[in-house]
């Protein structure tokens, strides 16, 4: 899958990679998914970091977005090296389509700079939208950075509308990421917010992206926060 970044300029060496964490916070996130959720970025952060150190002609910035009955920044552009992530609690709908809506006011050449790479959208859902997804989803993709971006869509859990998390993956990037238990969602996380953010400061945004981990098919039950907690 290559993903260019001609068209942005010449000789400027430090250019800014955006990440975007899009949460699903409604009611069914609670309990196993939402603390696996919470741990996975929280461990991710070192190795982000130790990413920028190696690679220091690339900037590294984050922004979480949650959704539930309404959609709000927790985090925006911070610099990895002083983000700490803050813990996120379930309740409410699922409000896919406003998450998308503020995100997308995000991709403005003033806040993405003219040499920015395409930007990094991991969004991770259980549901199906609840609100204007498709009209919201249609408007970012038409967008330049939108389209541009590397959007990676995480579904949680079997009863996940996986049709409408599909539509916000890239075209023809294969079968979608789905995570029904508490290890392979710890894995898929860690997979789009380090490998492949990894891969896109090496190359500057080109280049093909790596494989995604091979899924364990766990069929224990259980409650706790032990890896093969299923959902």
């Amino acid at each position: 899958m290559p993903y260019g970044t001609e068209g942005f300029g010449e000789g400027v060496t430090r250019r800014t990679l955006k990440v975007f964490w899009l949460v699903d916070a409604s009611t069914s996130m609670r309990g196993v998914k939402m603390a696996t959720l919470n741990q996975a970025i929280r461990d991710c952060i070192p190795e982000m970091i130790e990413i920028t150190e190696e690679n220091p002609e690339v900037e590294m910035r984050v922004n979480v977005i949650e959704f539930r009955n309404e959609a709000k920044y927790l985090h925006r552009d911070v610099k990895i090296q002083d983000f700490k992530w803050t813990d996120i609690t379930a309740k409410g709908k699922t409000s896919t389509g406003a998450a998308l809506d503020l995100l997308r006011q995000e991709l403005t050449v003033e806040k993405m700079g003219k040499r920015g790479l395409p930007p990094l959208m991991i969004l991770m859902s259980d549901g199906g939208a609840g609100d204007h997804y498709d009209k919201a989803l249609k408007l970012l993709i038409d967008d330049k950075w939108g389209e541009r971006a590397i959007r990676i869509p995480i579904a949680i859990g079997e009863k996940c509308h996986e049709d409408k998390l599909l539509k916000f993956q890239n075209p023809k990037e294969g079968a979608l990421l789905k995570a029904n238990n508490a290890r392979d969602l710890t894995k898929l996380i860690k997979w789009a917010s380090v490998t492949v953010s990894n891969t896109l400061s090496q190359s500057q945004g080109g280049g093909q992206l790596p494989p995604p981990p091979v899924m364990n098919q766990v069929t224990l039950g259980g409650t706790s926060l032990d890896d093969n907690a299923t959902f």
